[in-house]
């Protein structure tokens, strides 16, 4: 895929209220996608762990960590449902 020049332009007027609008918007787009990097490499984590877990080498360390998970992902929800609501 050969990558196209960007040539064009929009130029739009707004009023303040409509800019600041557009703003919140874009700051709370970044935000989801943040928190979506968080929870997936979360995941990752937790993939990793049980590799640990099934082969038999979990010990008290991966345990604390396993607990922490838990504690993160409650925290990381509770902040996915704020931002959808």
């Amino acid at each position: 895929m050969t990558k196209q020049k960007k040539d064009k332009q929009l130029i739009i007027r707004l009023t303040r209220e409509e800019f600041d609008d557009l703003q919140a918007r874009k700051t709370g787009s970044e935000l989801v996608t943040a928190v979506a990097g968080i929870g997936n490499n979360l995941n990752q984590i937790a993939r990793n762990i049980n590799g640990v877990v099934k082969v038999g080498a979990l010990n008290s360390y991966a345990l604390t960590i396993i607990t922490h998970l838990a504690a993160t992902e409650r925290a990381l929800n509770a902040v996915r449902g704020y931002l959808e609501s």
